[in-house]
C-alpha cells in the first residue's frame, strides 16, 4: 500500500508564501512534512513566467487527475458502433469480433472479455427490441448462469443412500448368494 499523498491546496499556498520569502526547499519541505524532492517537482511543474500560482497548480493537478488512466476503449463511438454492428445485427460472437479485429489490423483491437464486460454491463440493451438484458441473450450460450467455483454438479450421479456398515450381517459372512 502506498503511503502517497497529493499535495492539498493549504499545502501549495503554503509553498508559495514560503517561496516568494526566499526560503530554501528543505525549510519549506521540513514545515509541510514532505520530501524536497516533491517541492521541487511541485515548483518545477507548475510555475510560469518564474512565478508560482498556488490555485492555477491546483486546476492543473485537477485537470491532470482527469485526464489520467486508461480511457476506456469501448467508449469510443466509432469502435462501439463497430462493435454494436457485428454483435447486434451480424450476430457474431465476442470472441468472434475481437480475433476478427486482430486480423484485420483494425486501429483498435478489444479482447472479447472487454465486449463480454459491455454486454454484462447493458451498454448493448439498448439495441434491441426486446428490452433489458437483451444483448445477454443474444450470447451463444443464451445467458446461462455461470457457476461459482464451489458449484457441484448433481445431475447425472447416482446417490449412495445406503451406508457400508449398514449391510445385513449375511453379507459380511457371504452366506447368501449374490452378496
Amino acid at each position: 500500500m502506498s503511503h502517497y499523498k497529493h499535495l492539498t491546496i493549504e499545502e501549495r499556498e503554503t509553498i508559495f508564501l514560503m517561496n516568494h520569502r526566499g526560503y530554501s526547499l528543505h525549510l519549506i519541505a521540513n514545515t509541510i512534512d514532505r520530501s524536497p524532492a516533491t517541492i521541487s517537482r511541485e515548483l518545477r511543474r507548475n510555475t510560469t513566467n518564474k512565478r508560482y500560482s498556488p490555485s492555477r497548480a491546483q486546476s492543473k493537478y485537477q485537470l491532470r487527475k482527469r485526464k489520467c488512466g486508461r480511457k476506456r476503449l469501448i467508449d469510443n463511438p466509432k469502435v462501439f458502433e463497430t462493435i454494436r454492428e457485428l454483435f447486434c445485427e451480424d450476430q457474431w460472437s465476442p470472441e468472434q469480433i475481437s480475433n476478427r479485429l486482430k486480423i484485420e489490423n483494425h486501429k483498435v483491437q478489444l479482447s472479447s472479455n472487454t465486449i463480454y464486460r459491455a454486454v454484462y454491463s447493458g451498454k448493448l440493451d439498448g439495441h434491441f427490441k426486446l428490452g433489458s438484458k437483451a444483448a445477454i441473450r443474444h450470447l451463444r450460450h443464451h445467458g446461462k448462469s455461470r457457476h461459482t467455483k464451489d458449484y457441484q454438479k448433481k445431475r447425472g450421479k447416482i446417490r449412495i443412500t445406503n451406508r457400508i456398515y449398514d449391510r445385513p450381517s449375511e453379507a459380511d459372512n457371504r452366506i447368501q448368494r449374490g452378496h
